[in-house]
């Protein structure tokens, strides 16, 4: 299954349990192939679409996943976009050029000087592969090793 739409508003947290939930699944679509099968047609949230979803071609359901969570991730370190235009063109042409900046400084909750650890931007990059015939599985994403070091275990 592959959702279309992942965005930061279809994540919800359980703040007892931690418990993360996908809503929304008005776009979903049941694929033979995460990583084989082609999309016809671009749905979802503009600003986390995918290269080839901006340029409106047919796209692969998985990498186009792996872009829009390399946005949410890329949002929760930085608490900005990656990509940003004055209007949908302007955005699209920005997500085509796969060309992003991390931001200058940046600040914790206290007002402290903060930094995103190499190890979280090079997962990014790989994230923002403009080829989606290389951007890297979930499956791989899941092995990667600054992931590992932050990710809390599975009860």
């Amino acid at each position: 299954v592959i959702h279309r739409d992942l965005k930061l508003e279809n994540i919800l947290i359980d703040r007892k349990t931690q418990q993360t939930k996908l809503i929304d699944f008005g776009f979903a679509t049941v694929v033979k192939s995460i990583s084989e099968t082609k999309l016809p047609y671009s749905c979802g949230t503009p600003i986390y679409m995918c290269p080839e979803m901006a340029m409106k071609k047919e796209h692969l359901g998985g990498p186009s996943a792996v872009w829009a969570l390399g946005v949410i991730l890329f949002i929760l370190l930085t608490g900005q976009m990656p990509f940003h235009g004055g209007y949908e063109e302007d955005l699209f042409r920005k997500v085509i050029s796969g060309k992003y900046q991390w931001p200058h400084v940046l600040t914790d909750q206290k007002g402290q000087l903060a930094e995103i650890s190499q190890g979280a931007k090079n997962l990014v990059r790989r994230m923002f592969n403009p080829d989606q015939t290389r951007r890297p599985s979930a499956e791989t994403l899941l092995e990667d090793a600054w992931l590992k070091s932050i990710a809390m275990p599975v009860t």
